[in-house]
């Protein structure tokens, strides 16, 4: 993906700063995330205005707060395993058929019975439409996918190589996907919004078989015992923050990446 200008690319992610904040972003996923970390530099709050913020794709506008509720419930379960004593004799408890008796013959018949009961309760909670930041802190803002579309050349040796395809190049101006983060902020001692708009598009392509890209493992621990019960697939190939991948197959299970 080409990047902006101001947008720096280390090992990791892509950084832009400026005085007030620190925005770090990192595309590497299937269908690539467009989502980012926003540092708040200042000594005051910093509040992210999100009914002014927008994922932008292909020109699309996607908006950042939705005003969405949630809900989450917990239940706690309770019981309790009684000793029922039949007696002629009793000294002592309360004699109450499947709860619980005490007895001081000792060769009564014993039987048990469960006393059980269930707990529950549910909160709610509404989407806040400002996000609010305090100073050198920060927060993950991010809901959409870049492009989990496949592109095909209709050429088998490309679309399915038995190693890597050769770079397939594109422009700004017939990308397939370009997309915008549209961000608007302001800080709690300044009355004016402030936006950071960063653009982002795909420049090139190459398509990958499954074995040159991927390799299966077992996970092993310090003393190089096998933790995993089956082999965890890690990718082989490069995986820099200015890129994402799209796996597929084909028609005769033929399984390949976009990179």
């Amino acid at each position: 993906m080409r990047f902006p200008t101001d947008v720096v690319k280390n090992d990791k992610s892509l950084v832009y700063e400026n005085e007030d904040c620190k925005i770090t972003y990192n595309l590497w996923a299937s269908g690539g995330t467009s989502g980012f970390s926003i540092f708040n530099k200042s000594d005051v709050t910093l509040f992210v205005m999100l009914p002014q913020s927008f994922f932008v794709l292909n020109g699309y506008a996607y908006d950042y707060f939705l005003g969405r509720t949630y809900s989450t419930s917990a239940s706690v379960f309770s019981s309790l395993n009684a000793t029922q004593k039949k007696s002629s004799k009793i000294t002592s408890g309360v004699y109450s058929k499947d709860i619980l008796s005490i007895s001081s013959n000792s060769n009564a018949i014993s039987r048990y019975s469960t006393v059980s009961s269930t707990y529950s309760s549910a909160t709610s909670s509404t989407e806040q439409a400002i996000l609010a930041i305090p100073p050198r802190a920060y927060k993950n803002i991010g809901e959409y996918s870049i492009f989990s579309g496949i592109i095909k050349s209709c050429d088998n040796e490309v679309d399915y190589p038995k190693t890597m395809s050769e770079q397939a190049t594109y422009t700004k101006s017939n990308t397939p996907a370009i997309f915008r983060n549209v961000l608007s902020y302001k800080l709690d001692n300044e009355p004016n919004t402030k936006m950071i708009d960063h653009e982002f598009w795909l420049s090139d392509l190459v398509n990958y078989s499954e074995k040159e890209a991927i390799q299966k493992v077992f996970l092993r621990g310090e003393c190089k015992e096998i933790k995993s019960k089956a082999p965890v697939s890690f990718f082989k190939i490069e995986t820099p923050p200015d890129k994402f991948y799209n796996p597929y197959s084909g028609k005769k299970s033929e399984k390949a990446t976009s990179w």
